[in-house]
């Protein structure tokens, strides 16, 4: 017989058999269906009435065998406890997954909600610009449009017509010609003046008013034509009160065709 120092576990091989107990080897021992009762003192082994004293504290078989189970049953609870935490792992993935796939739903649905509210809002500016085309008279459809964005308004004026905006700082002309012209001006600083107060701010000296009427409001504004006769042909001048400014517009020539005109100024925003 021969023992080798070893490590715990317990190992048997068939024909020359190898038994590995507590710390010892014990290489080739009679057949283990002989050993009817085997013990171990830290490490005690009895084979066959044999015994090799290593210890000095006896453990029996029994106790050998609790031993492996209680190892078995750590590594059964070892076992369990890696079932245990894969499956919470996986349904936390799981969860995690749909409530990524939830979410990328709730955001497709908001895109195709925006696209929709897009579409919608390009509908409803085409009807504007229909409805504005629609009421444009048809005298003035062709005509080309001017528009102040430094004072938020714009009129129509004939399409054979120029503007010039360098005659005066301040001053729009639209003419044709140089005769007939309409020229545009916008006073500043007018909050709560009158509309008397404004025609004598803007008239000359010895101007004799023959008419004064509203032509139409705008956003609230009423456009006033007064008519006045110069030496020099008919003479008009049209107030435009709004907000802070005035906007102010005199014409030489047709009257007619000034109302037009008027007919399509507006204020925008």
């Amino acid at each position: 017989m021969l023992i080798i120092p070893g490590f715990l576990d317990f190992s048997l091989y068939t024909n020359r058999t190898l038994f590995l107990i507590g710390d010892f080897y014990i290489y080739n021992p009679p057949a283990l269906e002989k050993c009817r009762k085997w013990q171990v003192l830290e490490l005690r082994i009895c084979v066959s009435g044999t015994k090799l004293v290593v210890g000095a504290r006896s453990y029996n078989y029994q106790i050998m065998r609790g031993v492996m189970e209680r190892r078995n049953n750590t590594i059964l609870a070892i076992v369990i406890t890696a079932l245990v935490v894969g499956l919470a792992t996986y349904f936390i993935t799981r969860e995690t997954l749909v409530g990524d796939r939830n979410l990328q739903a709730e955001n497709e649905q908001l895109e195709r909600q925006v696209d929709e509210l897009s579409r919608r809002v390009e509908e409803l500016d085409r009807e504007i610009d229909e409805n504005v085309e629609q009421q444009i008279p048809e005298a003035t459809r062709t005509w080309n449009t001017y528009t102040n964005q430094q004072n938020g308004f714009s009129i129509r004026y004939p399409e054979s017509w120029s503007v010039n905006t360098e005659a005066n700082q301040g001053v729009v002309v639209i003419s044709q010609n140089d005769q007939p012209r309409r020229t545009i001006n916008v006073i500043n600083d007018v909050a709560g003046a009158s509309p008397t107060d404004l025609y004598n701010a803007i008239s000359d000296p010895g101007e004799r008013i023959t008419d004064v009427r509203t032509l139409k409001t705008v956003n609230g504004s009423a456009i006033i034509l007064t008519v006045q006769s110069p030496t020099k042909g008919v003479f008009q001048r049209v107030l435009i009160p709004a907000d802070n400014q005035a906007i102010v517009i005199e014409s030489v020539g047709d009257p007619d065709q000034l109302d037009q005109m008027i007919e399509t100024f507006q204020f925008r925003s």
